[in-house]
């Protein structure tokens, strides 16, 4: 009850060349992150709140330029537009969503659901 028919020598190896684990791996990795990082938002931030951006978010948060009155702006990334909004409402007003637009839609669905919840 073989499944094999017929055989016959190739010449070609039984296995792939061997590879470079470690190149691999960050390939992997990198498809990865691209994964959870699809959508980013443009964040306002004070100077002073950044260390602990940076740390919640890690390597899905850039810091892109310094602003006037203590404040950056910065880069903050997620998988979803719904899983960026929910990581960024704890923060409350200790930052601004400036973009996108679907972000901060999520952000206002999030405020009401709370509102009519706790009101």
């Amino acid at each position: 009850m073989d499944r094999i028919s017929t055989l016959s020598a190739t010449g070609e190896p039984a296995r792939p060349a061997p590879m470079d684990l470690d190149e691999a791996w960050r390939a992997v990795v990198e498809r990865s992150e691209q994964e959870r990082s699809r959508i980013v938002a443009s964040v306002s931030v004070r100077e002073t709140d950044w260390p602990v951006l940076r740390h919640h978010f890690g390597r899905h948060a850039q810091h892109v330029e310094d602003r006037p009155e203590g404040r950056m702006l910065v880069q903050v990334a997620a998988h979803t537009v719904r899983g960026l909004a929910e990581q960024l409402a704890s923060w409350g007003q200790h930052l601004e969503v400036l973009e996108p637009a679907a972000v901060r839609a999520e952000l206002a669905r999030i405020g009401a659901e709370l509102l009519d919840a706790y009101g």
